[in-house]
């Protein structure tokens, strides 16, 4: 695909108009405000899309890409035939315009017109798998929910590369699973996962059959989830989301020695995770080891220290512990916060 490179040259004929010869002068000078003065007088007089196309180019050499894109779609409005047979001769370079013209509307949040320039870009490049997938981040935005998921699934079925394919997986596997659409989120992963060298396809289809063991109770899932959380783990081994989970699946099992390394290699990785130090603390208790079930609660409430939870929880773990008076103050603490 080329992208930028345009060749402007002086096309004078004798039926030109002054504007439009003048125009072209100035872009052979580079000079491109002149250019775009003259094109616009050009206009005001007698409205063509030549002159559009012309302004648009003037525009774009500026990298002022939304007016460049504005022109030509008044090119368009006014002879398609003509102002597409123009574009095929520099494709990339046309695309290249529309497509950071549908960015900058992107980031302006006008979600509709950079819908319509990114879909332009389409268009001239249908197998341009950025625009697509940024077309369908604009209709999630723009709450065109069901065009997003079609836009897609028509990446992840047709992108030669790996990084739309995933970017595109991902997006749809999060939303289902927030659905609870689990069947649907594993036909996504089934493909994602060939694919899969970050080991984050992995982890969801893991968070997917842990869920699913939840639902049912079946422990074939809770099985299939381990393994899929085993092979993340070792493409990534520093994702301290997976290791939380697998120590969730491991609690839920009643496996509490395994959920205990689970979630202290999670704190490990991720020290501000409150919830892991909470959950190891639990499973320390479980386990019948207080003095680490205290230094782990300790750290969820250095973290939060406003949850009574955790002044309860560790309330009891001094009084195993025999620090009657900690213990106390502790449970002092709990009923002051629950109070507030």
């Amino acid at each position: 695909m080329k992208h930028w490179l345009i060749l402007v040259g002086l096309l004078v004929v004798g039926c030109a108009s002054e504007h439009m010869t003048g125009g072209k002068v100035y872009m052979q000078q580079q000079n491109w405000d002149k250019a775009i003065e003259q094109f616009q007088l050009e206009i005001s007089e007698n409205p063509n899309a030549d002159a559009y196309m012309w302004l648009g180019r003037a525009y774009a050499m500026k990298k002022d890409y939304l007016n460049a894109s504005d022109a030509w779609e008044h090119a368009i409005e006014l002879d398609s035939a003509y102002a597409f047979k123009d574009m095929e001769k520099d494709i990339g370079f046309y695309w290249g315009v529309y497509f950071n013209a549908g960015a900058l509307c992107f980031n302006e949040k006008e979600w509709d017109k950079a819908i319509e320039r990114f879909k332009r870009a389409i268009e001239l490049e249908p197998d341009s798998f950025s625009a697509h997938f940024y077309l369908a981040q604009a209709y999630l935005q723009g709450g065109e929910e069901a065009l997003a998921e079609s836009t897609l699934i028509g990446i992840i079925e047709h992108s030669p590369r790996a990084e739309w394919i995933s970017k595109s997986a991902e997006i749809l596997v999060n939303r289902y699973t927030k659905e609870k659409k689990w069947d649907e989120a594993l036909s996504i992963l089934r493909k994602w996962i060939a694919i899969d060298t970050s080991g984050d396809a992995h982890y969801f289809m893991g968070v997917i059959y842990a869920n699913k063991y939840n639902d049912t109770q079946d422990k074939e899932y809770a099985d299939s989830a381990i393994v899929y959380f085993e092979e993340s783990l070792r493409l990534n081994p520093n994702n301290s989301d997976t290791y939380y989970n697998l120590g969730n699946l491991y609690a839920q099992l009643k496996q509490y020695d395994k959920a205990i390394e689970e979630f202290a290699k999670a704190t490990e990785l991720n020290p501000d995770d409150e919830e892991a130090w909470y959950l190891l603390a639990v499973m320390c208790i479980q386990a019948e080891n207080y003095e680490k079930a205290l230094d782990a609660i300790s750290k969820a409430i250095e973290i939060n220290p406003n949850k009574a939870e955790y002044y309860t929880i560790r309330s009891g773990i001094h009084w195993k512990l025999g620090n009657k008076d900690a213990s106390i103050q502790d449970m002092n603490k709990a009923k002051e916060l629950g109070s507030e």
